[in-house]
């Protein structure tokens, strides 16, 4: 009899504890098995921030770079069309060269990826000096203009006239803004300067 109550109590020790196995161990470990798969996920997500973060300083740092070369483009290349600073610059670079002009020509050019352009033709009477100090002033300016096409002649009727016809066909470029008004193809004649 006492060996089977050392055996009864020995089943009823294991049954407890495999019981309590059962209850409270196994489901710690299914708990520290999500915990760690949690933590796995989190940590991806942390890396993950902290290299977009990283990219974001980076390109940060890159802008705080290149400003200097952002303020000379705005110089080179301005932000808006800004037709009457263009026209008075043309006309003071005419009358700096001693140049009579005739007419001046603006349209309103194509849009490219990043730059509008704005297309202008100038007709003139000068001297050869005039003419080549007028050039001289164009690829002198602070604005980027570039030259397409150049005609030189003697005047119609006129053989010992020291005054040559001119034709300048250039254009200029200005930001392309986000929205823009529907102007772009209009055309501009101002004459008699």
């Amino acid at each position: 009899m006492v060996q089977s109550i050392k055996n009864i109590i020995a089943t009823i020790i294991i049954s407890i504890s495999v019981y309590l196995i059962w209850t409270i161990t196994l489901p710690e470990y299914d708990y520290t098995s999500a915990i760690k798969v949690e933590t796995q996920r989190r940590l991806d997500v942390l890396t993950k921030r902290q290299n977009i973060f990283q990219m974001v300083t980076n390109l940060q740092d890159t802008y705080q770079q290149r400003y200097a070369e952002f303020r000379r483009l705005a110089l080179v290349v301005p932000a808006h069309k800004s037709l009457p600073e263009f026209v008075s610059t043309i006309e003071a670079m005419a009358s700096e060269s001693g140049i009579i002009i005739t007419e001046l020509k603006i349209e309103g050019g194509t849009s490219e990826e990043v730059f509008n352009i704005v297309n202008f033709e100038v007709n003139m009477n000068a001297s050869y000096d005039a003419v080549f100090n007028f050039l001289s002033l164009l690829e002198q300016n602070i604005r980027l203009i570039d030259v397409n096409f150049l005609s030189i002649g003697t005047t119609p009727g006129e053989t010992a006239s020291s005054f040559l016809t001119t034709q300048i066909r250039a254009r200029t470029y200005y930001l392309n803004p986000q929205i823009e008004p529907e102007e772009n193809n209009q055309t501009n004649t101002v004459g008699g300067f």
